[in-house]
Order: C-alpha cells, then sequence, then structure tokens
C-alpha cells in the first residue's frame, strides 16, 4: 500500500518550476565558466594558434582532450571553456530525463514517455557521436 503522504506529495509536484531550473541554472553556469575563461586568459592564460578551433565533434571528445591537459595553467582558460560548453549541450540531456522521470512516475503518459525516449536517443547520439 502506497504511503498517503507520498502519494499528496505526487499529486501536488509541479514539473515545470524544476525544468525551468535546471535550464536556469546551467545557463548560469556556463556563463560563470565563460566568465571565468575569459578573465583567466585576460590576466596571463595563453592559447596556442590551434586553440582557436575546437576540433572535438562529440562531447567525450571535448572534455578528453582538455582533461589529459589539466595539469598546465596554459590550458586553465580553454578548459573552463570547453567545460562551459558541455554544460550547455549537458542541460537539454538533464531536461529530457527529469521529464522521462516525471511521465513516468508522477503523471502517468506513456506517448510523453515514448517521445522523450526519442529525444533521449537523439541528444545521445549527438552527444557521444559525430553522426548528427
Amino acid at each position: 500500500m502506497k504511503n498517503p503522504s507520498r502519494v499528496t506529495w505526487l499529486a501536488r509536484f509541479d514539473v515545470e518550476p524544476l525544468l525551468s531550473a535546471i535550464l536556469m541554472k546551467g545557463m548560469w553556469l556556463s556563463l560563470a565558466l565563460l566568465m571565468v575563461s575569459l578573465v583567466s586568459h585576460r590576466t596571463g592564460g595563453e592559447w596556442r594558434e590551434t586553440d582557436n578551433c575546437i576540433f572535438a565533434k562529440s562531447l567525450p571528445s571535448l572534455l578528453f582532450v582538455d582533461l589529459h591537459h589539466l595539469g598546465s595553467l596554459e590550458s586553465w582558460s580553454r578548459l573552463c571553456l570547453d567545460v562551459a560548453v558541455s554544460v550547455l549541450m549537458l542541460t537539454p540531456y538533464l531536461r529530457v530525463l527529469v521529464t522521462m522521470w516525471y511521465f513516468q512516475w508522477v503523471e502517468p503518459n506513456r506517448s510523453q514517455v515514448l517521445f522523450a525516449t526519442f529525444v533521449l536517443a537523439i541528444l545521445t547520439v549527438a552527444l557521444l557521436t559525430t553522426l548528427v
């Protein structure tokens, strides 16, 4: 038997503020990382000529290249820039996961879950490969 307080809480749960908070926090975190990158670059972080281009075509390759060079202070501004871009890329992914959870457990709606699963598959392919 379900706990009555849990059922009442789920009945009153509204997902829209949570989705808005995910998007806003992702945007603000990305903006903060971009500002750290800019300040770091302006105060002495040197970029090589090849740093003006992003050669990575997927999220893992974007982060792998920078995490490999994490020890050098010269790449700190580039690391912050790439992590900011990664946060922007992962924000919609997290939003779709929350949407799937909501329509699976809180307000069961099979068609919304299937649509969110389709969107999640496309985002996963886009984030992990160079196909999209």
